[in-house]
């Protein structure tokens, strides 16, 4: 019985766990029918120029599964399929299954580095949508958590040509990081900005050897086809909430949005103490202004708010965060606009709540010099 009292909060994470592992597509995971066929062929064509065509990715799946996928194929940047060529010299199933352990491992890392400033974070983790889809769908978001895990530990020791150098793996999604270099220019960061040009030329010239010049035409070519961005009503980002107050498309309203996003998380990127913090803000604020994400991509969440949980951190900078991160809103993100729309408003809030703290702070800083004190 002390056993159950003493972890209770870890039985109640697991069952929500299970019961949402319930409702998702077991099978798919299962099978391996799912995003990680486009990762795979992704290896296998590295080194041809027909890596990012629509056409050979799916003869490729017909030669896999026998059936096509849709909107499945290798979208990422064409560095990623060198990196992922090993697996592709492995039999299908057997490569998936490395690769499930891989992000398993990934995982492992995150808690075991974050659990000891953040008791919370593992039950978090045990019933975290994005979490649970990454795994159910095979995607590779885990993967990310585990680059900037490893990043900022090296910072921690004063690696910092070393972060950086690793930090720039997380460009297999680059549109999910768009605010990181703001974060590193704020603070300074010129060595972790190095590391980082350093790994994105020799990036650069690893895509180079699948086909020259031409293979970032095709990848340019893919990523501009709405094809490639469909559903957008189930987006954690803001045009997913245009989507769920206006039931539609607005372009207009989605790029004021995503002007006052921007500069909302740049200005607490600016006045964050730590780069730790200053990484935190340029995460939430990057899965905001993207234009292509889905439930699995708002794990970054779970590393935001364990950068900016410690016993120092005021409660108000995490609490709207923490609302962010438990399975109801994803529920609701899920379900239909506008509801779906409360996912996003809170991930708003939570950053309009650090400015109203920071602003606070800074008055409270004033005050016994502007006030004069009376005998």
């Amino acid at each position: 019985m002390s056993f159950l009292v003493h972890h209770r909060k870890l039985i109640c994470a697991a069952i929500i766990g299970l019961a949402i592992l319930y409702v998702m597509p077991v099978r798919v995971m299962v099978a391996g029918r799912n995003d990680f066929a486009h990762f795979y062929i992704g290896g296998m064509l590295y080194g041809t120029p027909d890596i990012h065509s629509p056409e050979v990715n799916f003869q490729k799946q017909i030669d896999l599964f026998g059936i096509i996928m849709a909107n499945s194929y290798f979208i990422r940047p064409t560095f990623y399929g060198f990196l992922l060529k090993p697996l592709s010299w492995l039999p299908y199933y057997s490569a998936y299954l490395v690769f499930q352990c891989i992000s398993l491992l990934c995982v492992v890392l995150f808690l075991r580095t974050f659990t000891r400033t953040y008791k919370d974070l593992l039950p978090i983790a045990l019933m975290s949508p994005p979490l649970i889809a990454n795994f159910i769908l095979g995607q590779d978001v885990t993967l990310l958590l585990g680059f900037l895990t490893i990043a900022v530990l090296l910072t921690r020791k004063g690696l910092d040509f070393a972060a950086g150098f690793v930090l720039a793996f997380c460009a297999i999604k680059i549109h999910l990081f768009l605010l990181v270099p703001v974060a590193l220019l704020f603070h300074r960061r010129w060595r972790i900005l190095g590391g980082g040009m350093a790994a994105g030329l020799l990036f650069a010239i690893i895509g180079l050897a699948s086909g020259g010049v031409a293979v970032y035409t095709k990848l340019f070519e893919m990523a501009r086809n709405p094809m490639s961005h469909p559903a957008p009503e189930i987006m954690p980002n803001l045009r997913g909430f245009v989507f769920a107050i206006l039931g539609g498309q607005n372009a207009t309203l989605l790029v004021v949005l995503w002007l006052c996003t921007a500069v909302v998380a740049c200005y607490l990127i600016w006045k964050a103490e730590t780069l730790e913090r200053a990484l935190a803000f340029a995460l939430i604020g990057g899965l905001l202004v993207n234009f292509h994400s889905y439930m699995q991509d708002s794990l970054l969440l779970l590393i935001g708010l364990a950068l900016l949980t410690d016993r120092y951190q005021p409660k108000y900078v995490t609490r709207w965060l923490t609302i962010s991160v438990l399975p109801f809103l994803y529920v609701l993100l899920y379900y239909a606009p506008p509801y779906s729309g409360l996912f996003h408003l809170s991930v708003i809030i939570s950053l309009i709540a650090a400015v109203r703290g920071h602003s606070n702070a800074e008055n409270r800083v004033l005050l016994p010099a502007t006030v004069p004190t009376t005998t």
